[in-house]
């Protein structure tokens, strides 16, 4: 038996009508929910703040609608304190207002103390200065009737005084 006509107008209206309204709502939630959330347009290009100190960075991010962390710090030689050495994301990448930029600072020179060397070997002062990734520099050599043969009498600069990392010979 066939359906009659009635009955197949009920069933394209029970199954067409849900279809046609899930339709719709992927239609109205595409063009028109989704943009308002996911902010669609409103992305801009990053500057780029490498080389920049934290303040001065600090007044363009929150002029931008922008977070930032100090992700890490790392010694530099070459950058004083406080400077962006590196930026998450880098500079260029579109982002959008509220994201979060994760900078890299320079803690400046890494300074260390010259270790005590008076009254050591010559041996062993060249081992301390080592192990303090410290060169050792010009030797003078002097005479004494007091003091044992290859002993350090003093050093320049003295025991305890900063000297930059890799950028001295005691």
């Amino acid at each position: 038996m066939a359906p009659s006509r009635q009955s197949q107008r009920r069933l394209v209206f029970w199954l067409g009508v849900p279809i046609l309204a899930l339709f719709l709502i992927a239609v109205v939630a595409d063009k028109i929910v989704m943009p308002i959330v996911t902010r669609q347009g409103a992305a801009f290009p990053l500057p780029d703040f490498t080389g920049k100190r934290i303040a001065e960075a600090q007044i363009d991010v929150s002029e931008l609608d922008l977070k930032y962390e100090i992700s890490s710090e790392e010694y530099s030689p070459d950058v004083p304190v406080g400077v962006i050495i590196r930026q998450y994301p880098k500079g260029g990448t579109k982002v959008k207002p509220d994201r979060t930029i994760k900078f890299v600072t320079s803690l400046g020179q890494k300074m260390v103390p010259v270790p005590e060397l008076s009254g050591k070997s010559v041996r062993q002062a060249m081992l301390d200065l080592e192990t303090a990734d410290l060169k050792m520099g010009e030797i003078q050599w002097a005479l004494s009737d007091t003091l044992p043969e290859r002993v350090v009498v003093f050093s320049y600069p003295s025991a305890g005084f900063e000297v930059p990392l890799d950028r001295w010979s005691i």
